[in-house]
């Protein structure tokens, strides 16, 4: 497998994110010349400590930065080879891009069907939309057996599910996925990344996943990206990167010494130091 810092042919990547930078409100500077790609039908995982700007590339990525006063301000974002980077997020979504935000975001005074019928609108004058939802309940059984229930009244993981199927809807050839364990029980979160694998193998799905969670991320994904302060610092295979040292120490809890652990401080400057040397 190549890592995700290798080389690859422009026509094996669905996605390219080449040098963007992005700023809030005009002023705060969040992403700073960060650069990742996405190989076709490959899972590469996106992570990182709270603010280091992974939510935020997902949204540059998927259109929705003006919804929150961000600004793409330098950089290249290719979808298929072409530029899409001033796009609008529907826009993005007839390109084949499905994009499952972090916290669920459905909407629980639809039935589960209804939020699926929902989701269809987004493909008007794509191609013929969907109705038939046989593939998400086929992924996710329990929603075919609330399908007529009022989203707001599943559980954690069901919304989750739903978000998930609502993507599939538009049969997306790559998928942004946005912390989908967030919230849940360890044995739900086995039960979603078992599906997230499924949905890879099988329909050929690319995704970009950004994932607290980083065992279980790197357990599913090809490859990933570890980003700091708005920039990448480290990139590899998912094997490359579970068997890092200063991965194993600061994202999966693994190795170091009790001083590396009892100062926060000192820790951070170890890894800079570390990663940017």
């Amino acid at each position: 497998m190549a890592a995700a810092g290798a080389k690859e042919t422009t026509v094996d990547l669905v996605l390219e994110v080449n040098n963007i930078e992005v700023v809030y409100n005009k002023v705060v500077q969040v992403l700073r010349g960060l650069s990742l790609a996405v190989p076709r039908g490959r899972i590469v995982a996106l992570l990182g400590s709270n603010g280091a700007g992974k939510s935020t590339t997902l949204k540059a990525i998927s259109g929705l930065l003006p919804l929150e006063d961000g600004e793409l301000q330098a950089g290249e974002i290719r979808l298929h080879g072409q530029d899409t980077a001033r796009l609008a997020p529907q826009q993005l979504v007839h390109r084949g891009l499905g994009h499952v935000m972090e916290g669920r975001r459905v909407f629980e005074d639809l039935t589960v069907e209804e939020n699926l019928v929902a989701a269809t609108y987004a493909l008007a004058g794509r191609a013929a939309a969907p109705r038939d939802f046989d593939a998400v309940y086929g992924y996710f059984p329990r929603l075919h057996e609330r399908r007529k229930g009022l989203a707001g009244y599943l559980s954690g993981g069901e919304q989750q599910m739903l978000a998930i199927g609502r993507a599939l809807v538009g049969e997306p050839t790559l998928m942004l996925l946005d912390e989908p364990s967030l919230g849940l029980a360890p044995q739900l979160v086995e039960e979603i990344f078992t599906i997230i694998a499924r949905i890879n193998a099988e329909r050929g799905v690319s995704m970009l996943l950004v994932e607290q969670n980083a065992s279980i991320a790197l357990a599913v994904a090809h490859s990933g990206y570890i980003m700091e302060n708005g920039k990448i610092v480290i990139d590899g295979s998912a094997e490359r990167l579970a068997a890092d040292p200063d991965v194993r120490e600061f994202y999966l809890g693994l190795g170091g010494g009790d001083q590396a652990r009892s100062f926060r401080g000192l820790k951070h400057y170890k890894r800079r130091k570390r990663w940017l040397s």
